[in-house]
């Protein structure tokens, strides 16, 4: 009788679990759809297709950082200074296309990234510190070398304007903005669910202890996730420099915020190990359409980020209650 009553509460436990990442996720798509109703009812310009390309346009820099941010979340730590990483890349493509041209440019960008997630992950890898202390330090001194090699003054003038392609120009009627951040989540997706390296962030993000048991390697699978959230990062900088056609040290001060509460309101775990693409995909495009919405209703600026910090706050919440719902 104990072994059946066991294995009763063991099953019921799987269904109550499998039952609530249902429900979170069924949650997530009535909320997009009745939010867009909600925002069509009051402004009719909002089911627009010129405004949907739009939220796409504008949405996209936050997904390529949602993408690297995930991968890192999934790992079990967190990146902070994405944002900061954006604006390092924009400085660093601006003197990079000056000196060499825009293609040269944008792989200098890009190794930027890659460099300064590497250093994330190596010290945080190799101290063992917490990755929410860790890259709060790296997000302010990335920031602040961006102001320093600037002298706080944007970088324009004598920019090409092949340079403004890959931020402005479109594929047929589709932003090349949005098709990049769009193969960016197909591939996270691939990444996520076909690669060894996948399987291992999931493992790590769970359990460390039993990843190391089986022979993971934390430190480098820790490392690889930091370089991939470096690269994403150095991809939003660059679509949005070329956007705004300037090199500018203050651009994506909200970006890690926003790329975090993105992952967490599109299912991913503030403790790691669970996560997938088409979360990254949805809780971007909320974000977006909330912050397309009020912009369409023209609701105050300063109301807007009472209402995304209402968001995250929320999303933490469901979070927790996730966790709860697994442990018990």
């Amino acid at each position: 009788m104990n072994v059946v009553t066991s294995l009763g509460k063991v099953v019921g436990r799987r269904w109550l679990v499998i039952g609530w990442d249902r429900l979170a996720r069924w949650a997530l798509w009535i909320t997009l759809v009745g939010l867009s109703i909600f925002f069509g009812i009051l402004e009719p310009n909002f089911f627009t297709l010129d405004n949907w390309w739009n939220i796409l346009r504008q949405g996209a820099p936050l997904a390529l950082a949602t993408t690297g941010a995930a991968v890192v979340l999934i790992s079990g730590c967190f990146d902070l200074s994405v944002g900061s990483i954006a604006a390092m890349t924009g400085v660093v493509m601006v003197y990079s296309v000056w000196a060499f041209g825009t293609v040269p440019g944008i792989f200098i960008g890009l190794l930027t990234g890659a460099v300064l997630g590497a250093i994330n992950g190596s010290v945080i890898g190799k101290w063992k510190l917490d990755s929410f202390i860790a890259t709060l330090a790296t997000m302010t001194a990335i920031r602040g070398l961006a102001f320093f090699s600037t002298d706080g003054i944007p970088l324009h003038g004598n920019i090409p304007q092949s340079m403004f392609i890959i931020g402005n120009a479109h594929i047929g009627p589709v932003p090349i903005p949005v098709v990049i951040a769009l193969c960016s989540v197909l591939g996270l997706h691939f990444f996520l669910t076909r690669t060894l390296l996948g399987r291992h962030l999931f493992a790590v993000g769970g359990n460390p202890e039993a990843a190391r048991i089986a022979g993971i390697n934390i430190f480098s699978v820790r490392l690889w996730s930091f370089m991939i959230s470096g690269v994403f990062a150095s991809l939003a900088g660059i679509i949005l420099t070329s956007r705004l056609a300037v090199g500018a040290p203050n651009i994506a001060q909200w970006l890690a915020l926003e790329s975090i509460a993105a992952a967490v309101i599109g299912g991913i775990a503030l403790g790691g190990g669970t996560g997938s693409a088409i979360g990254v995909l949805l809780g971007v495009l909320l974000l977006t359409i909330i912050r397309n919405g009020l912009n369409l209703l023209m609701v105050s600026h300063f109301v807007q980020m009472i209402a995304t910090g209402l968001i995250i706050f929320m999303a933490i919440m469901v979070d927790r209650l996730k966790t709860r719902v697994r442990s018990t």
